[in-house]
């Protein structure tokens, strides 16, 4: 775009004052209007009038390397008390606030910045724009919420540190930029006092120094509006100076910590080596065997490579081979290189899916002066042609090494994955004055159904979709052959053999992922807009001519039998639960793995007969969203998948019939701080004209993870554990519904008895009308924070469209709660609620195992 476009589209939008002090930027994905308030701080907006959701970031130029020595910890601290609260919502009314509108939210403590974010409901940006300005006018706290915040943060500390790649990782940060250790956070964290904190609020959390960010479906004129008023132009005393940075450690010998055995190297990243790092990350590869992870991180300020030996090699051996690749890649020559730009571009534009991150990233960007390497990423890109061997060499990175202790190391950073994690709630929610975005239906003649939503922004499409069927096309003498055979799925293809067909993806910068399940084989993808057609020709050769290897389908023998006889006590929780709820033998009840002899004894053949039955056109749905218009997909669809026919006939998938099961209790053994419990039964279908009212009733009942009653009589009230939610989980037929707990160990059955209560209080009385409108608003707003994303987007058509309900999709931004009245509610508990056919299952100290399993 030229200057003298960019200049009179700014005389357009920007009118009055503000105009002198107004630039717009193009930015990939569109302009970002930037201007210093008087009064305030740097503000970035971005809109994107389509969406029905908005983010707000907000950065501070202070951060954990400004903490003076024996404080270490301050930020952190602070960043917890300014995130819990604000002088208009004071002691954690704010994060109930948002929970109650279906907001997601978040803090971070990086090096050099305070981060806090917010997704909000598009209506409700004027609170979250707020809430950021409060957090710049004072700190709201007292003695008790130091002491609250500073319990929270030695608690992610210690659970953090539980884990020896963590343990390195702190180590390493030490080592490269002066990171307190653990020790020292330990011995320091005790010793901040208010006083400590309300001074360097007063020193460091200025307007001066704070960058604000807007992303997402809001009038830009709306917004400079509000902030005009919460920021009137007054002059700020000047800020004494900043303390200085704890030097990093001198000591260059590598660190050596006990662990499985893993190699790491940490890098310094900043707006000067993002994008060499950027082409670093796209072009290092692992040969087979070696298991490679790296994270190109700029919030945090930092690139890391790990990797762990492969089979027979040692730490030092792995350390060289990494010196080695480094070196490799910096005298790459012309092609690799090109191949490793194209997916560097990609993986740019990836990062910037998610409008929370690219929030976070404008804001911190514009603060430490880099955002003119983000705006001209993709032309710089274009422009290299080598890498620095200097820049990659060891040397330059913090080295370390886990060693000593047998296992793997987890080689991402990952949230506890447990059982009640997976019981998700189903998506069907809505949002006030919100249109639903628009989409179109096409089946073709040979029975691909497609949906396509254009939503404009970055150059990208995001694809969801499934093959329908899953678990219930497996043979009853072969439980688990579709979910072993759908797993082969884009690992080889009669063109592509074996890696070929992954390297294609890689090299291309393509995604494309199939997961089998209970219900369908997923299919999900993401590309630039450009690469629309190669992508299809990709999936089109997958589904159409898969050949996998007979590695390939070793591996995937390995990967099964690991999953059914390694799973965590969690896992084996969630198993147990469902094979209780539903009856014997239902698909649903059994494991999606299916069992040891399908893994074991399935032969190639029957494998890939298997494959070739269920891949068929008349089950397959993609959804595609993102800036992709309808007469592309369409086009770019042919000849590979119009042309795709086939002879057999459909292998039938029948959902038996569910009865309520009789209450019963399972007690497992498990160690750990609380016992993790799962309470419930089946609930109504997707389809039922119950669903809905039912889904009401769980939300207030335990969907709202703050303020639902569960969570305020388990949690805050009787004080017995950390969490008390309910869930549904979407499927075909009756869905399961479970209240997911973590108690203390000793006080299970009193928690058990205070869900009994709550299930009968539902059943005797309806819910008031200020708890039907607080949980209609929670599930219409969680609805439209999710479709600020494209992912999100096509999740929902792709869930919609698996009920056969996308017909439905506008009612859903139309008020589809708002007609169910409390009678209804009081109705549908009498119909679906029963108390009397509870199934248990208690993962804690002191369980036993289960006498039954997968069958052997």
């Amino acid at each position: 775009m030229s200057r003298a476009l960019v200049a009179l589209l700014l005389a357009l939008l920007l009118g009055g004052s503000a105009r002198a002090e107004s630039d717009l930027l193009e930015l990939p994905g569109g302009l970002v209007e930037r201007y210093r308030l008087p009064g305030g701080p740097t503000v970035l907006l971005q809109a994107f009038p389509d969406l029905p959701a908005a983010t707000v970031a907000m950065v501070v130029a202070t951060g954990s390397a400004a903490d003076p020595p024996g404080k270490r910890g301050q930020a952190h601290l602070l960043e917890h008390l300014l995130y819990r609260a604000t002088p208009d919502f004071p002691r954690g009314k704010l994060l109930v606030r948002y929970e109650q509108i279906g907001a997601r939210s978040g803090a971070m403590t990086t090096h050099d910045h305070l981060v806090f974010w917010e997704s909000v409901p598009r209506p409700q940006l004027e609170l979250a724009v707020k809430a950021e300005a409060g957090r710049l006018k004072s700190l709201s706290a007292d003695d008790r919420d130091l002491a609250r915040e500073r319990e929270l943060v030695l608690g992610e500390l210690r659970l953090r540190l539980n884990r020896p790649e963590n343990r390195l990782e702190r180590a390493l940060d030490g080592r490269l930029r002066g990171a307190p250790s653990a020790e020292e956070l330990a011995r320091d964290l005790p010793s901040i006092t208010l006083a400590d904190l309300q001074q360097r609020y007063r020193d460091t959390v200025r307007r001066s120094n704070a960058v604000l960010v807007v992303v997402g479906g809001f009038a830009p004129r709306d917004v400079r509006r509000q902030l005009a008023a919460l920021f009137p132009s007054e002059q700020e005393p000047p800020s004494p100076p900043a303390p200085g940075s704890a030097p990093p450690a001198e000591d260059a010998s590598p660190v050596q910590l006990l662990g499985p055995p893993m190699v790491e190297f940490l890098y310094p990243l900043d707006g000067e080596n993002y994008l060499p790092f950027s082409l670093l990350d796209a072009a290092l590869e692992a040969p087979p065997g070696v298991r490679l992870f790296t994270q190109l991180d700029p919030i945090q300020g930092v690139y890391r490579i790990r990797v762990s030996p492969s089979p027979g090699q040692t730490v030092a051996e792995t350390r060289s081979w990494l010196a080695h690749a480094l070196h490799a890649v910096a005298k790459s020559g012309p092609d690799t290189i090109a191949a490793a730009r194209n997916r560097a571009l990609s993986n740019f534009y990836h990062r910037l899916e998610d409008p929370a991150t690219r929030a976070v990233q404008l804001a911190l960007h514009e603060s430490r002066g880099s955002l003119g390497q983000l705006i001209d990423f993709p032309e710089r890109l274009a422009q290299v042609a080598a890498l620095s061997d200097q820049l990659l060499s060891p040397e330059r990175a913090a080295q370390g090494h886990l060693d000593g202790e047998p296992g793997e190391a987890r080689m991402e950073e990952q949230d506890q994955d447990q059982a009640g994690d997976r019981l998700i709630a189903a998506q069907t929610r809505k949002e006030e004055d919100v249109a639903a975005p628009r989409f179109v239906r096409h089946e073709l003649e040979n029975g691909v159904t497609v949906l396509i939503q254009t939503v404009a922004g970055l150059p990208t499409v995001t694809v969801r979709g499934y093959l329908e069927g899953g678990m219930l096309l497996d043979p009853p003498e072969r439980p688990g052959l579709t979910y072993l055979a759908a797993g082969l799925l884009g690992t080889g293809t009669t063109h592509r053999k074996d890696a070929a067909f992954s390297k294609s993806l890689r090299e291309l910068g393509l995604e494309m992922r199939f997961e089998p399940g209970r219900q369908a084989i997923s299919v999900e993808g993401w590309m630039r807009r450009d690469q629309l057609a190669q992508w299809l020709e990709l999936l089109s050769e997958a589904l159409r001519n898969p050949a996998p290897s007979e590695e390939s389908l070793a591996r995937a023998r390995v990967q099964n039998l690991r999953r059914l006889e390694q799973n965590s006590p969690e896992d084996r929780a969630l198993e147990q639960y469902l094979q209780r709820i539903f009856p014997a033998g239902h698909p649903y009840g059994l494991p999606p793995a299916g069992d040891v002899r399908t893994s074991r004894e399935a032969s190639s053949a029957e494998v890939l007969a298997h494959l070739n039955r269920i891949a068929r056109p008349d089950r397959l749905v993609l959804v595609f969203s993102g800036d992709v218009t309808e007469s592309d997909v369409l086009r770019r669809l042919r000849p590979g998948l119009t042309s795709w026919y086939v002879d057999h006939t459909a292998p039938p998938m029948t959902v038996p019939p569910v009865t309520m099961p009789a209450a019963s209790r399972l007690d497992l053994p498990s160690s750990g701080p609380y016992a993790l419990v799962l309470i419930g039964h089946p609930g109504p279908a997707r389809r039922d004209s119950d669903y809905y009212a039912f889904n009401l009733l769980n939300q207030i009942l335990g969907g709202n993870p703050v303020s639902s009653r569960l969570a305020r009589r388990i949690r805050d009230r009787e004080k017995l554990g950390p969490l008390a939610e309910s869930r549904l989980l979407s499927t075909v037929g009756p869905v399961p519904w479970a209240v997911v707990l973590k108690v203390q160990p000793d006080k299970v059955d009193q928690a058990l008895a205070v869900v009994r209560e709550e299930l009968e209080a539902l059943r005797k009385q309806a819910p008031t009308d200020a708890e039907i409108r607080q949980a209609v608003q929670g599930l219409e707003g969680r609805l439209q924070v999710s479709q600020g994303t494209a992912a999100g987007r096509a999740d929902l058509l792709r869930n919609l469209e698996f009920h056969r309900l996308s017909d439905s999709y506008p009612d859903a931004f139309a008020g589809l709660y708002r007609h169910i009245r409390a009678a209804d509610l009081l109705a549908v508990a009498r119909r679906r609620l029963h108390p009397g056919n509870l199934v248990v299952v208690v993962c804690g100290p002191g369980g036993e195992s289960p006498s039954t399993g997968p069958k052997q």
